[in-house]
């Protein structure tokens, strides 16, 4: 897997961090880590992977437009889309004659458009797909998805909890508050015992969490 942030990049944005103890391998080690439990929290990697025929509810807007919501984002582009309607399952063409895609990415990633007046089947237009809005329905789609540039909430996060790596190791004694380098921290006092370098770390990544049933 990505290491989500380099050593150079977490000395220079944590530079209050006592890593005098430690080797760069050391610190690389503990990133490993730290990227590793960034996944663990989103539940997905943050690494370019290809998605195969995952499927996900069916969803038709009230501007008559197909839109698929991956469950990995960012979506990069869209390699194949069916309609799934019990024991029938039908592919769409996503170019139309010219070779061009029928579909629209927004720039976000989150989601795919395609107007049901341009969607063919074997060059038939499918006018009854319009039915489908009030009925029950599945998408099975391929799709790219991933980030080419980690978001920097991401790099935060990871330092976040390489930081929180480094100060478990001075805080064997179970200490409630401990200082690494020039940043204290502390241990609050709820239920899961998170300290503060892990509760910022998880508000920074809540928006990138998975979403329900991938």
């Amino acid at each position: 897997m990505s290491q989500y942030i380099t050593v150079s990049d977490f000395k220079i944005q944590y530079p209050d961090a006592d890593v005098s103890k430690y080797a760069d391998t050391t610190i690389s080690g503990m990133i490993t880590r730290a990227s590793e439990r960034v996944d663990s929290f989103v539940e997905y990697s943050f690494d370019s992977e290809t998605i195969t025929d995952e499927l996900s509810d069916g969803n038709i807007d009230e501007d008559s437009n197909i839109v698929f919501f991956p469950r990995k984002r960012p979506i990069i582009d869209l390699t194949a889309l069916a309609i799934v309607k019990g024991s029938t399952t039908i592919d769409i063409n996503l170019t139309d004659g010219s070779d061009s895609n029928i579909y629209n990415i927004p720039e976000a990633g989150d989601k795919v458009y395609i107007p049901l007046s341009v969607i063919t089947v074997n060059s038939v237009s499918v006018i009854n797909f319009y039915s489908l809005r009030t009925t029950n329905f599945m998408y099975k789609a391929s799709y790219t998805c991933g980030w080419d540039t980690i978001p920097y909430e991401v790099q935060d996060a990871t330092g976040l909890y390489v930081l929180e790596l480094m100060s478990k190791g001075q805080n064997l004694a179970g200490a409630s508050m401990v200082s690494q380098g020039g940043i204290s921290i502390s241990y609050r006092g709820n239920s899961k015992g998170k300290s503060d370098f892990v509760l910022d770390a998880e508000r920074l990544l809540t928006r990138y969490r998975k979403v329900s049933g991938f």
